[in-house]
C-alpha cells in the first residue's frame, strides 16, 4: 500500500503555528525584560527618598495601616486626613491630584498595619515583593491547565502575562491586583478539585477590591454554583463582621459608604482620573467624550 503525503498546501499552516511560538517568544522577553526592569526603578522609590516619582498608591494603604495601628481608625475615610499624612510620609503630596484616598473596605487597613511599622521606602518595597510572589503563585497554580498547551504556547503564555500591561501598571503603582488575580486562580482551581467551599471563601479575599469580587460570584450564582456562593456569602459576612469590629459601625458603614458615594463625582480628585484610567471608566469617559477639567 502505497502511503500519499498530505499536499504541501496543507501542510504550511501547520508548521507556521508550530513555529509561531518560537518567533513570538523571544519578542515577549524582550517586552517583559523591558518593563520589568522599568517597574521596579519605578516603582520601589530610592531608600535616601530623593525620588519624586508620584506612582505609589501603596502610600495610601501604608497610612491607612498606620491611622488603624495609632487608634485613628475614624480618619480611614476623611481625604483631607489621608492626604496630610501621605505628605508626611512622603515629604511631597502623594500622586497628582491632591494626595490619594483610600478607597477599600476597612479590613485592607489592617492587612497594612504590622507593614506600617516599617519606614515607608522599606515598605513599598516589601509589598513589590508580595506582588511578584502573588503573581508567580497565580501562575503556578495554573500549572494543570498550562500542561494541555504544547511547549512552545506555555511558554507564551507565561511570557505573554509578564509582559502584559495589566501586570505592569499594577506593579507600577504597587497595586493589590496581584492579590485579587490570586484569589480568582485559587478559587478556580478549588472549584476544579472539588472543593466548592473552601472556593468560595477564597474568592472573598477579593473584596480588597469588591467589584471585583462581585462579578465572578455573580456568574457563579448565574451557573448554578450554589456551594461556592454560599461559602463566599458567609466569608464575606465575616470580613464585614471584622471591619466593623476594626473600626466601628460608624466609620465601616457611614463614612466609608459616603465616600463611595461622594467618589462617584470625582474626575480629577484624590487620585481618580476617570478619562484616562485604566480599565472600562476610562474607556467610556474617552469614547463618550468626557473631557473635564
Amino acid at each position: 500500500m502505497i502511503a500519499v503525503s498530505a499536499p504541501a498546501t496543507t501542510q504550511w499552516p501547520v508548521r507556521l503555528l508550530q513555529a509561531l511560538p518560537w518567533a513570538v517568544g523571544p519578542v515577549l522577553a524582550v517586552t517583559a525584560a523591558v518593563l520589568w526592569y522599568s517597574v521596579v526603578g519605578l516603582a520601589v522609590d530610592r531608600l535616601d527618598g530623593s525620588s519624586s516619582e508620584p506612582r505609589e498608591d501603596i502610600v495610601a494603604f501604608y497610612v491607612a495601616g498606620k491611622l488603624l495601628r495609632e487608634g485613628r481608625a475614624g480618619d480611614l475615610y476623611i481625604v483631607d486626613v489621608v492626604a496630610q499624612e501621605e505628605a508626611a510620609v512622603l515629604g511631597r503630596p502623594a500622586g497628582y491630584h491632591g494626595g490619594l484616598a483610600f478607597l477599600n473596605p476597612p479590613f485592607v487597613a489592617a492587612l497594612f498595619a504590622p507593614l506600617s511599622l516599617l519606614p515607608y521606602r522599606i515598605a513599598q518595597a516589601v509589598w513589590l515583593a508580595v506582588d511578584i510572589a502573588a503573581l508567580g503563585l497565580a501562575l503556578a497554580l495554573l500549572a494543570p491547565e498550562l500542561r494541555r498547551l504544547g511547549r512552545g504556547w506555555r511558554i507564551v503564555f507565561v511570557l505573554g502575562v509578564l509582559a502584559s500591561f495589566p501586570v505592569f501598571i499594577a506593579l507600577l503603582y504597587v497595586q493589590l491586583s496581584p492579590l485579587v488575580l490570586l484569589s480568582w486562580v485559587g478559587s478556580y482551581r478549588l472549584i476544579r478539585a472539588g472543593r466548592e467551599h473552601w472556593a468560595g471563601i477564597v474568592l472573598a479575599g477579593a473584596l480588597m477590591k469588591p467589584p471585583l469580587a462581585l462579578l465572578p460570584a455573580a456568574f457563579l450564582l448565574v451557573s448554578g454554583r450554589w456551594r461556592v456562593v454560599a461559602s463566599f456569602g458567609v466569608a464575606s459576612l465575616a470580613l464585614a463582621a471584622a471591619s466593623v469590629a476594626l473600626v466601628g459601625p460608624d466609620t465601616a458603614i457611614r463614612a466609608y459608604g459616603q465616600l463611595l458615594s461622594e467618589s462617584a463625582a470625582w474626575r480629577f480628585d484624590f487620585g481618580i482620573d476617570r478619562p484616562h484610567m485604566f480599565g472600562w471608566t476610562g474607556f467610556f469617559s474617552l469614547a463618550l467624550g468626557e473631557r473635564l477639567t
